[in-house]
């Protein structure tokens, strides 16, 4: 097959993929069921442990069977929410255009090992497949203390230089 067609072909693909419209359409047609929180019906809204540790087990390749799907779900809606306040996401479209590519166009398997409180961090999430490592701090009622997400970034960009 010519090179050009798949090159031509490959782009298409990507202006499909990266499409916020087409993305938000897929997304409303996955989220048409009515949202619950149930942490809100268990009474654990305000328990910020409790909810990191729900969302590692989820994050990860658990008895669930879900693979990394919730955790793709979970960074998918991230984008959506860092879209709609245009002062994050104006300093962050090279990131938010990298995320997009881990989610859509990653080359291996999404093999997740998910961490829990590992450097003070509420939630780390590594796939060695991709080379890809995800911090998540998770806030409820509480806010960063000083340079907080800096001095975790960088150490865990030590750990994980490449």
């Amino acid at each position: 097959m010519d090179s050009n067609i798949i090159d031509r072909d490959l782009e298409i693909i990507k202006n499909f993929i990266y499409n916020d419209e087409v993305q938000m359409l897929l997304s409303k047609i996955m989220n048409s069921v009515k949202e619950f929180n149930i942490f809100e019906i268990t009474g654990m809204q305000e328990q910020e442990i409790k909810h990191s540790n729900t969302l590692a087990w989820l994050f990860g390749d658990n008895e669930h069977g879900l693979d990394s799907r919730f955790f793709i779900e979970f960074l998918k809606k991230s984008i959506i929410a860092t879209q709609s306040n245009s002062d994050y996401y104006d300093n962050l479209i090279v990131e938010i255009n990298k995320l997009r590519e881990y989610i859509y166009l990653s080359n291996r398997k999404k093999e997740l090992e998910v961490r829990r409180e590992y450097n003070n961090i509420d939630i780390v999430v590594i796939d060695q497949n991709n080379k890809h490592v995800f911090l998540i701090e998770n806030k409820i009622y509480s806010s960063e203390e000083e340079k907080q997400l800096y001095t975790y970034f960088n150490n865990i960009e030590k750990e994980f230089n490449n």
